[in-house]
């Protein structure tokens, strides 16, 4: 189907700033070498079971 609107998304300066606070915790949190996002994952899986 072809779209009704054409016009660009356009996201607000409250939305482009938490895009931005979510990829920076994502580079922290996945650089930090003894609890790397992985072991978080991992972590929240042992304890959920």
């Amino acid at each position: 189907d072809a779209p009704l609107d054409h016009s660009p998304i356009v996201a607000g300066q409250a939305m482009r700033t938490l895009h931005g606070v979510n990829a920076f915790a994502v580079l922290l949190i996945g650089l930090l070498p003894g609890a790397g996002l992985m072991g978080l994952c991992l972590s929240a899986i042992q304890k959920s079971l």
